[in-house]
C-alpha cells in the first residue's frame, strides 16, 4: 500500500545548515523515486506555525523505511535535526 513519509518543519535555528541538508538528501531518493510535495505552506488551517512541509510518496511503508533508514539518508538526517525543529512521520495510505 502507498505510504507517505511527511516531515513538518517547526522552526529553522541554521538556515544554511537546512539548505546543507537539503542537498545532501535530495540524491538519497533517486532509487525510490517518490513523488514530492515540498515547499512553504500555501495555508495554515489549523495548528502552526510551521516554516514548511514535505511529502514523500512511496509505494510502501518497507520502501519508505528503506529510504529512511539507508545510510546514504542518515548521513544528511543529524545536519536536519541541527538545523531545525522537526516532525517527521510515516502513514500507510488504505488503498
Amino acid at each position: 500500500m502507498t505510504a507517505y513519509f511527511i516531515s513538518c518543519i517547526k522552526s529553522v535555528s541554521d538556515p544554511q545548515g537546512l539548505q546543507r541538508y537539503r542537498e545532501m538528501a535530495r540524491p538519497t531518493l533517486a532509487p525510490y523515486k517518490p513523488q514530492l510535495a515540498s515547499g512553504p505552506l500555501s495555508a495554515v488551517l489549523e495548528g502552526g506555525p510551521l516554516e514548511s512541509v514535505v511529502i514523500l510518496k512511496f509505494d510502501s511503508v518497507a520502501q519508505a523505511r528503506q529510504w529512511y533508514d539507508s545510510p546514504e539518508y542518515q548521513k544528511a538526517k543529524p545536519v536536519r535535526v541541527g538545523a531545525s525543529e522537526c516532525m517527521a512521520f510515516i502513514v500507510e495510505a488504505k488503498d
